[in-house]
């Protein structure tokens, strides 16, 4: 029996083998002894290795042979049919799934090397979803994250995004609607993508815009509120970068080591 489950573990139709048909559940019964017997033959004689110049007739051969005694044996055919059965014609939702994670498999491995580019949003979004994991914070629709190709060569991107409160509908959620809709409010934008937090079933969502410089970002984030189009589908807007992080208590005296390196004389920021 050990060569009956060998087979069975590694998926091999032992009826292609010896190259029989089983389209049904009755085909299986239908196979004669002497059927197998007389495939064998012709089968074995075909690909012997001392008559075969093909490369792989050492272990077609092999094959051939186990098809032939695991099912000329009554008790290792009927255990084998039984699990044949149950591969090929059993639940069709499972053969679903297996085929598909096969034509997946056979996929990944026909695909060329991952874009470093790619390969590093993601690693990003994964330490992204660490820090959320670590201050306990929600997650949103992380399984259907989209990476979204940003235009890296605006130097002062994170000043000049804005992060913006939307209302929860079709509308909102549809980036190409959004861009026109700023467009229209004179308020054009250099990119905008939505936060891979978001979740469809919340009141709100996040989208964020890049703005083209400091101007426009001011300009879009004291005067929407006077746009129509927009008011309508914003909550609220405040900047990306937490502006409080450049707020500072009384006075700070500059380091003589900088006042040093930079050569001006000693100063105080307020």
């Amino acid at each position: 029996m050990a060569t009956v489950e060998r087979s069975i573990d590694s998926d091999i139709n032992l009826y292609d083998e010896l190259q029989i048909a089983i389209l049904s559940k009755e085909d299986l019964n239908n196979v004669s002894i002497s059927q197998l017997r007389k495939q064998y033959r012709q089968m074995a004689l075909k690909y012997h290795p001392d008559k075969s110049t093909a490369p792989n007739a050492q272990e077609k051969f092999l094959k051939i042979k186990l098809a032939f005694d695991v099912l000329s044996d009554s008790d290792s055919r009927k255990r084998y049919n039984q699990w044949f059965q149950k591969r090929h014609f059993g639940d069709e939702h499972r053969r679903l799934q297996i085929k598909r994670l096969k034509q997946r498999e056979a996929q990944q491995k026909s695909l060329d090397i991952v874009d470093p580019s790619e390969l590093q949003r993601i690693q990003e979004y994964g330490q992204h979803l660490r820090k959320l994991l670590h201050f306990k914070q929600p997650y949103g629709d992380w399984k259907n994250v989209h990476f979204e190709s940003r235009d890296t060569r605006h130097t002062l991107r994170e000043s000049c995004t804005l992060r913006i409160a939307l209302k929860q509908n079709a509308t909102t959620r549809n980036k190409q609607t959004m861009k026109q809709l700023f467009k229209d409010a004179n308020f054009p934008v250099v990119d905008m993508f939505f936060s891979s937090r978001n979740v469809e079933t919340d009141d709100e969502h996040v989208l964020y815009t890049v703005m083209h410089d400091l101007a426009a970002t001011t300009d879009l984030l004291n005067n929407w509120t006077e746009k129509d189009t927009l008011k309508s589908y914003i909550s609220g807007i405040r900047p990306y970068v937490n502006v409080e992080y450049f707020h500072f208590e009384g006075t700070v005296k500059l380091d003589s080591s900088i006042m040093d390196k930079v050569g001006i004389d000693p100063q105080v920021i307020v």
